[in-house]
């Protein structure tokens, strides 16, 4: 919630992944996904806090078993959420689905309806958009975020949340359905409100994906994707109207690929494949001019590119 950190990163975090550097407190992740947490950034005192008062509960349940505190050796390498399964000296951490069913049982309590744990980066990036960061900033804080991921948070931050609340409750099937670019949302038209209420039921059926969401429910619940996230060929995706900044790109893209085709051959496979992405897009453009967003939606395109 506060880091940005994907849950993967967060669960294998070593104990001494919080220090002080001229009083300000630091976070050390594994940036490079190789075993070493040699990136750091800042964090809140609250946060450091928190991790000082879990690295205490690490130390004792080591100094439990062991009847003598770790060695400087020892604190490196020992898990910061260890498992209580099978691990002796404390190096292995919790899993996956450990967290899962504890991150569901709070967010049970919230009642703020069906979340996954990897919206709070998208959030998080966002709201430092909206206040002021700027994407230098953003990617450098979160990590890893590509150029395509990019954009969508300017998107987000650049969006009247009424306004991206009614993009987002628009939905087609995507290219890999049966019928690209059905039109799955009412098809009538809806007031902000009407669509900010239907975007928060959409949400509990649904989770982020790249160009639009996934809407089959093991993966919506927190399991591993079947598919490995092959999303746009898979028929339990769906595009929204907030995602047409994204497909606009992907369109202009595939036509540029093919007026640079070495060939005429060429060209025209490139447009049979690309053919499914089209029929979506303007189901798509079809589906938010049915609600009166289109020219809002447009605007948009306009604007970022």
């Amino acid at each position: 919630m506060f880091t940005g950190r994907r849950c993967s990163e967060v669960l294998q975090l070593r104990l001494e992944c919080v220090d002080r550097l001229n009083n300000i407190p630091i976070f050390w992740h594994d940036q490079t996904k190789v075993g070493k947490f040699d990136d750091g950034i800042r964090i809140p005192e609250r946060l450091c806090e928190r991790l000082r008062q879990r690295q205490a509960k690490t130390i004792a349940r080591f100094v439990g078993r062991h009847g003598r505190p770790p060695t400087a050796d020892e604190r490196r390498r020992l898990a910061l959420f260890p498992t209580k399964q099978a691990n002796r000296h404390g190096l292995k951490n919790v899993s996956y689905q450990w967290f899962h069913v504890r991150f569901r049982e709070w967010l049970d309590g919230l009642d703020i309806g069906h979340y996954v744990p990897h919206q709070a980066r998208h959030t998080l990036a966002t709201k430092l958009l909206r206040n002021g960061a700027n994407l230098i900033h953003v990617k450098r804080y979160l990590g890893h975020v590509s150029e395509r991921m990019a954009e969508h948070y300017i998107h987000l931050a650049n969006t009247d949340p009424k306004l991206e609340a009614a993009l987002n409750a628009v939905w087609v099937a995507g290219p890999g359905a049966a019928e690209p670019g059905l039109d799955l949302s009412s098809g009538q038209p809806m007031t902000r409100q009407e669509a900010e209420a239907l975007v928060i039921d959409l949400s509990r059926r649904s989770t982020p994906a790249e160009g639009g969401f996934c809407t089959f429910q093991p993966v919506v619940s927190g399991d591993a994707c079947p598919w490995n996230l092959n999303c746009h060929n898979c028929d339990k995706f769906v595009m929204s109207g907030a995602d047409l900044v994204y497909w606009h790109r992907k369109r202009e893209q595939w036509r540029t690929l093919a007026e640079r085709a070495p060939d005429a051959n060429t060209a025209d496979y490139l447009h049979e494949v690309f053919e499914p992405t089209a029929r979506a897009i303007d189901g798509l453009e079809k589906a938010l001019s049915a609600v009166g967003l289109l020219d809002e939606a447009l605007t948009l395109v306009s604007t970022i590119t």
